[in-house]
């Protein structure tokens, strides 16, 4: 019921804080020792947090009180006071010494499966413990569907240390075959690096020691961890007799993208991988065009577990919208009707609305990808915790199509917010609206953007934009109306028409080149002096330090050597939407930094004939070293 419970709270569209779960054997051990009040006649308790301004946290916690009746509490208590919570929290932070008084060891699995599954797995791993003979408690972030089974043994016992082993053997092998992880946030180490194999098969477990190599070509840093030691390469899988693809390949599926691949790749033919054409724009120079657009379609949307799975070529529009009748939706911006998926994630199209959800790389969870040798490779998992091995899929963002081919992704779901208001001023200038944006920072809480945008006319406005549930966004609009007043704003709008991250996905879809560019967030306050602003749209992302800022093509690459110059070496700049041609034309990505030569080694690995995207990434004024 407790796991029912917590599924089904998600599944409401509420985000506590914080859900922790005990069951009863640990329940009784935390009250032995601590007499917290903890109800020793329960199966389980969840400890519940909620947090936001004093004005939303009653309603939400009436909200999920709720959804916690319909299964059947034995009761239900409200920490009134700071010192009752930290009496709730004291006893469930004092488990581990508590276990000490109760049993000589302890072995603790740490796991995670899908939020969906974890009553499930509680009752697996229960007739696990009956079948070795051990007692088990349990804490788990239920949250997170982060588990941690403890394991009550005595390892003086003959043969005991070895049984609960095998008793953490099959937990482990169970919750990896419910497409769940064998570490979900203490890591592999040694003591699980034979189960990597349930998880991963032989040629990812290569992809990631080719990673490895990379950084420690002679195998010095920690020897032996994470990877079985048993470990043997993958043979290598020559794939069906593919045809080389001719000018044009849009695989139906990702097997035929990868038997496409090793064929161009053993030709060495240049292929550019074109999706929805938002970013570089126009007709590649030559070689093999590779199209997502066949690989659209949607994989998997849970509701429960908050994730949905999709081809890379699937549109973000069309993705947005299905998300929409379900009631959710993913915070990932677009800026045209073709922006695809693969491309947001290939170019790291990160968004004003990174202030309150994270960037394209929080979102993503799992990955299925193809390099440009040929293999069809899947990582990570849609679980909110998951630090099995490397997190490989976090390489294909903004990897430009130089690593491999997205073929589909599983993102992070959010519920639509419940309320999202924008509060709009009008500063004289930029110097003057930084000014009242950098005011604004301190109360940024339930912020989903704050940026200040100047038109081609030279009208300046600055966008304050919140969003969740509707007191928190009605206090924190409140906060901030005032706190501009102060500064002097006279004309204060609040809409709901529009919002910040919006303002960054216009400026894309108006400008025929785009510089995208970002500093630490108080050198923005230097902007007015770096830029001439007429004639230009700008959007300033004021709380994350970035800049998109439109030109004509021709003045495209003295734009951004002249950024450059003022924002180098912490910062960068680099052209991020433009004709295709350009790429070759200009300096785009700036001074290579001292990762450029780690990156080139990957790229090297994975694509030894250079076929992806060949000359875009980093730039072909830095060629690849052979």
């Amino acid at each position: 019921q407790a796991g029912e419970a917590v599924s089904a709270i998600i599944a409401a569209g509420l985000m506590p804080a914080t859900i922790e779960l005990m069951d009863r054997e640990m329940i009784n051990i935390v009250e032995d020792y601590l007499h917290a009040g903890f109800p020793r006649q329960a199966g389980a308790m969840l400890i519940i947090d909620v947090d936001g301004y004093p004005e939303s946290l009653d309603i939400q916690l009436a909200q999920i009180e709720t959804i916690l009746k319909q299964y059947q509490p034995l009761e239900i208590k409200l920490a009134h006071s700071l010192e009752e919570r930290d009496i709730v929290w004291r006893g469930r932070r004092s488990a581990a010494g508590a276990i000490s008084r109760t049993s000589p060891n302890e072995l603790l699995v740490d796991v995670s499966v899908p939020r969906s599954r974890l009553a499930e797995t509680i009752q697996a791993i229960n007739r696990i413990g009956q079948n070795y003979r051990f007692r088990i408690g349990f804490l788990a972030h239920a949250g997170d569907g982060n588990l941690h089974p403890n394991i009550l043994c005595d390892f003086a016992k003959e043969g005991e240390q070895e049984r609960a082993l095998d008793a953490a053997a099959e937990i482990l092998r169970f919750c990896a075959s419910i497409g769940g992880s064998i570490s979900g946030e203490h890591g592999v180490g040694l003591e699980k690096r034979n189960f990597m194999s349930t998880m991963y098969s032989p040629a990812e477990i290569d992809a990631m020691l080719e990673v490895k190599q990379v950084f420690d070509p002679i195998n010095i840093l920690n020897p032996g961890k994470i990877f079985p030691p048993a470990h043997q390469p993958a043979s290598p899988t020559p794939g069906a007799e593919t045809t080389l693809p001719g000018d044009y390949f849009q695989p139906a599926d990702p097997l035929e993208a990868a038997d496409g691949l090793r064929a161009l790749q053993s030709a060495a033919q240049p292929t550019y991988i074109v999706g929805g054409q938002t970013h570089w724009r126009g007709d590649t120079p030559g070689g093999t065009r590779l199209s997502t657009a066949s690989l659209n379609d949607i994989k998997k949307l849970s509701t429960d577990d908050l994730y949905i799975t999709a081809g890379a070529g699937i549109p973000l529009f069309e993705l947005q919208a299905a998300l929409r009748e379900k009631g959710f939706w993913t915070p990932l911006a677009f800026f045209h009707p073709d922006s695809t998926l693969g491309g947001a994630i290939a170019s790291n199209f990160n968004s004003p609305l990174r202030s309150l959800y994270g960037g394209v790389r929080d979102q993503l969870l799992a990955t299925r990808i193809v390099l440009a040798d040929g293999r069809l490779l899947r990582f990570g998992r849609p679980l909110v915790k998951d630090v099995a091995g490397y997190n490989m899929s976090k390489l294909m963002v903004g990897s430009f199509g130089t690593l491999g081919l997205l073929a589909e992704a599983t993102l992070k779901i959010y519920p639509l917010p419940r309320a999202r208001v924008s509060l709009i001023a009008s500063p004289i200038d930029l110097r003057q609206g930084l000014m009242w944006g950098y005011e604004a920072t301190r109360y940024m809480v339930a912020c989903a953007g704050l940026v200040l945008t100047t038109d081609q006319g030279g009208s300046t406005r600055l966008i304050y934009t919140c969003e969740g549930h509707p007191q928190d966004v009605a206090a924190e609009i409140r906060l901030v109306r005032q706190l501009l007043a102060q500064q002097g704003a006279s004309e204060l709008i609040e809409t709901t028409e529009t919002h910040a991250s919006h303002q960054w996905e216009q400026l894309f879809v108006s400008a025929d080149f785009v510089i995208r560019a970002a500093m630490d967030s108080g050198e923005l306050r230097r902007l007015p002096d770096m830029i001439p602003s007429a004639g230009q749209a700008i959007v300033m992302d004021i709380a994350n330090g970035m800049l998109a800022l439109s030109c004509l093509p021709e003045d495209a690459d003295g734009t951004l050597r002249s950024l450059r110059q003022a924002i180098e070496p912490d910062g960068y700049a680099i052209m991020a939407a433009g004709a295709r041609a350009l790429l070759s034309q200009i300096d785009t990505w700036g001074t290579p930094r001292s990762s450029h030569n780690l990156m080139q080694r990957l790229n090297l690995r994975w694509d030894p004939a250079d076929i992806l995207n060949r000359g875009e990434f980093i730039s072909p004024l830095y060629p690849r070293r052979r």
